[in-house]
């Protein structure tokens, strides 16, 4: 954590127990065969939603979109267009990361793949080499 040192330097207690620290709360978990998907986020994503919450929005979208796209959608709706409106709720640094364990099995892998390949003229599919509009999930 950055900035906030009135927070994470009070005498007397090691960093771990500040109120602010950086130091991460670590867990293991064994991944099931049914696990679909990892949310890895940030103070400011669990300020603005639950983890049943963060569940359910991805699942809502996870076979048609891309990890990518639900993670910029998701920002869209949970950043405060005005944190003092919303007493700062909302307008805390974000980062959010989603990790698709079962690609393999999404639609958005089937879209992704007709639009990369091209027809040519006759009539073969050839890779679209355009690396601008390439996205790799």
């Amino acid at each position: 954590s950055i900035g906030d040192l009135k927070y994470k330097q009070v005498p007397g207690i090691p960093p771990s127990g500040q109120m602010i620290t950086a130091e991460p709360d670590i867990i293991q978990v064994i991944l099931n065969p049914g696990d679909e998907f990892i949310i890895l986020g940030c103070d400011g994503i669990w300020d603005c939603l639950t983890n049943e919450e963060a569940v359910k929005y991805v699942c809502d979208r996870i076979d048609t979109k891309t990890p990518t796209e639900i993670g910029v959608e998701m920002l869209d709706d949970i950043v405060s267009e005005d944190p003092r409106a919303s007493q700062g709720i909302g307008g805390d640094n974000m980062t959010i990361m989603i990790i698709d364990l079962l690609p393999g099995t999404r639609s958005y892998r089937t879209q992704q793949s007709s639009t990369a390949a091209t027809s040519s003229s006759s009539g073969e599919a050839t890779p679209n080499t355009d690396k601008s509009t390439h996205v790799q999930e």
